[in-house]
Order: structure tokens, then C-alpha cells, then sequence
């Protein structure tokens, strides 16, 4: 993640993040896809973040026109992306390097929990490779 550059945009953003939630976001990642931003914080924090009923979301909201979504970091994938899931969901992963050497992971869930990986219009699944190609250095992803 050493070469993560951010914009004023970024900074702005993180600034009024922490100025709403008085927590100081780890990280923060642009999804032009789903015009949304995607605010990471460190483990603990999600509560504070969010605020009572989402309402320091539902503020960040109002002045940015961009969607919020928070998440916890961990430097663990398995428990990393269990957040991005949901305690819910039931699942498992394998990794593997292919003989281009490109890092891939599998997450294996049943047939039923594969829209809540996926999300409507691929939000979930489109959060889970951005975050774990920057954090984990992972290049593809697949649901089976």
C-alpha cells in the first residue's frame, strides 16, 4: 500500500469524515463504478463511525452526493473479508498463484448466500476485489 496516492479530494473527504465521527479513517478508496467511497477503519471503530441510526453517514451523505460505506481492516484476510461479507455468512476461501504469477482467491459460499457476496449490482463483490487488491495484493477473485 506504499504507493497509495491520494487526491484533495481524498483528504477533503477524510477530514470531513473525521470531523463528523471524530474517528480518523485508516484508509480511503474511490469506487467511480458505484460513485461511492469507501472509508476504512481500524478495528473497534465501526460503531463510532457510523453513528447512532448511520447518521454521521447519512450527513457525509447529504454534503459529498457520494454513498458512504465503512469497513474494518484487518490484516488478516480471512477475517478481512468475513467483514466485507457479514458475520452471517457462512464461507471459505483458497488462494492461489497462477504460473503468470497473479494471486487469486476463491471464496466458496453456498448457492443461497451468493447474492449477499455479490450484492445488487455487484456493489459487494466490486468492494471485496478493490479493497482486496489494495491491501492484500490480490488481482482476481471468484464466488463459487
Amino acid at each position: 500500500m506504499s504507493d497509495v496516492k491520494y487526491t484533495i479530494e481524498d483528504l477533503n473527504f477524510m477530514k470531513l469524515f473525521q470531523a463528523v465521527s471524530g474517528i480518523y479513517p485508516r484508509d480511503i478508496l474511490q469506487d467511480q463504478k458505484f460513485n461511492r467511497t469507501i472509508i476504512v477503519v481500524d478495528k473497534g471503530s465501526m460503531g463510532a463511525s457510523i453513528g447512532k441510526s448511520g447518521q454521521n453517514i447519512i450527513y457525509i451523505k447529504k454534503v459529498t452526493g457520494k454513498d458512504v460505506v465503512v469497513v474494518e481492516y484487518s490484516d488478516n484476510m480471512q477475517d478481512f473479508i468475513k467483514g466485507l461479507i457479514g458475520q452471517n455468512v457462512s464461507f471459505n476461501i483458497s488462494e492461489s498463484t497462477n504460473s503468470t504469477g497473479v494471486k487469486q482467491v476463491t471464496i466458496s459460499v453456498s448457492p443461497e448466500s451468493k447474492g449477499l457476496v455479490f450484492g445488487i449490482k455487484g456493489q459487494n463483490i466490486e468492494k471485496i476485489k478493490l479493497l482486496l487488491k489494495r491491501y492484500f495484493n490480490v488481482a482476481q477473485v471468484k464466488v463459487i
